[in-house]
């Protein structure tokens, strides 16, 4: 998904607030303005209640929008294609898969912090490095949470795999981290 743009976010309230302001104005005058005209329901019912279905239209589809766009906003992506940006670019350019262990402290909120790479197959491509990172996307599973408390130290495995390529020839839906 591409992200949304700053011109998007300005023009979606815009057009809300328009089509508002125009049935709010149907509804309290019996008018609304068209293309510097007004148009009122006395004169030409049949003109004005078309006007009314159109501003009611739009005010639904850009709501609709809005309600999508704060879920895309709310939601985070599967743990896999955010885990993609943080692919080590060397791995990358030589499409090696990789793997590492951390050994990380569990907090409160069933995360993980103070990670240390324990190993990292095959070394010096920045696995280790990406797999840290990686962590502080992560959250324990409900199923662990019973045999793991905040506090306990776990050795966390993370394997990096080469995803398959899309249809736009990319395999990185962002651009591919460098390890420090």
């Amino acid at each position: 998904m591409r992200p949304v743009t700053n011109v998007e976010l300005l023009i979606l309230p815009v057009v809300m607030g328009v089509a508002a302001w125009q049935l709010w104005r149907a509804r309290t005058r019996g008018e609304f303005a068209a293309r510097g005209n007004v148009i009122r329901y006395a004169d030409s019912p049949g003109l004005f209640l078309t006007g009314v279905i159109i501003y009611s239209a739009v005010l639904a589809g850009f709501a609709a929008v809005a309600v999508l766009m704060a879920y895309r906003a709310l939601v985070p992506l599967p743990l896999a294609q955010r885990m993609a940006g943080y692919y080590p670019s060397a791995a990358v350019a030589k499409k090696v898969e990789g793997h590492a262990t951390l050994r990380c402290r569990v907090t409160p909120a069933y995360g993980v912090k103070d990670c240390q790479v324990t190993s990292e197959t095959p070394p010096s491509y920045g696995f280790g490095a990406a797999a840290i990172q990686v962590a502080t996307l992560m959250t324990l599973p409900p199923a662990d949470r019973g045999t793991i408390r905040p506090g306990q130290f776990i050795n966390l495995p993370i394997r990096f795999k080469l995803p398959a390529e899309s249809a736009s020839g990319s395999r990185f839906p962002r651009r591919a981290h460098t390890p420090p």
